[in-house]
């Protein structure tokens, strides 16, 4: 397998970050693997890119740089053509960050491609650690991962209300907040949800997700599960069923 590869029209120069953002191919990183093509897939004269091996995970491999129509394979998305060496389709390992942007849980999803990819639950986004004026700690979430915090505490309150306690009546409140307040999330919103968390662990856009076909309807109900870290709740709660199990044996 190997990574993904990007053309981008007119560039006789590996772009630079701020071009890559306008690009929105921001979340590659610092690109320097670049080869001028005089006919790019779509016939014109650009650069062809791919990440560098030295950004790569330790199983990452960069794909040969350039335009060859004959083994690979070509999409247009928006002002890039985003494409992969037809005979190594990437993979997780392909993708998936040297450096990560926070710590925490993830788990592991089987995506649409058939391939296992780590998808980090809420504690992974990093927080902001500041002191109150009066004296007390203030944490919370950076700013640029605000909208997926926004979003996930929507899904919680959705998720806590579908599973309230038998009886609750209509109108009562999930978690704190009433289910009037917070809207339940649509399909759209769910994808913007599960691909901005995959992309905090791997080099996953919206262009990347579609060519390997991640999403179905499976991989997002489990990637939403991963999300909210449902998984890690429910070893919570046997472990402590055990414990009290254990404890009850020893008393008698």
């Amino acid at each position: 397998m190997a990574g993904f590869l990007y053309f981008v029209e007119g560039f006789k120069n590996v772009p630079t970050p701020l071009d890559l953002a306008g690009l929105q191919l921001g979340h590659l990183g610092p690109v320097a693997s670049g080869v001028p093509c005089e006919s790019g897939p779509n016939g014109m004269r650009g650069m062809t890119l791919a990440v560098p091996q030295s950004e790569l995970g330790p199983d990452g491999a960069e794909p040969k740089v350039g335009y060859y129509k004959d083994s690979q394979v070509w999409r247009q998305w928006g002002e890039y053509w985003i494409g992969y060496e037809s005979q190594s389709p990437p993979g997780p390992g392909d993708l998936v960050r040297r450096e990560l942007p926070g710590e925490g849980r993830g788990w592991p999803v089987k995506m649409g491609d058939g391939q296992e990819y780590v998808v980090p639950s809420v504690t992974f986004l990093p927080d902001r650690l500041s002191i109150n004026p009066d004296g007390t700690l203030r944490r919370e979430v950076k700013d640029q991962f605000k909208d997926l915090a926004d979003l996930t505490e929507r899904l919680r309150n959705e998720y806590l209300w579908k599973n309230r306690p038998e009886g609750e009546e209509a109108g009562g409140d999930a978690g704190g907040t009433g289910q009037s307040e917070l809207e339940p999330l649509t399909e759209l919103e769910q994808l913007r949800l599960g691909g901005g968390f995959l992309g905090l662990y791997y080099r996953i856009g919206d262009a990347e997700a579609e060519m390997l076909e991640l999403w179905d309807d499976d991989s997002m109900r489990e990637a939403l599960r991963a999300i909210l870290d449902i998984p890690g709740y429910l070893a919570m709660m046997d472990k402590k069923k055990e414990d009290a199990a254990g404890t009850g044996s020893e008393g008698l």
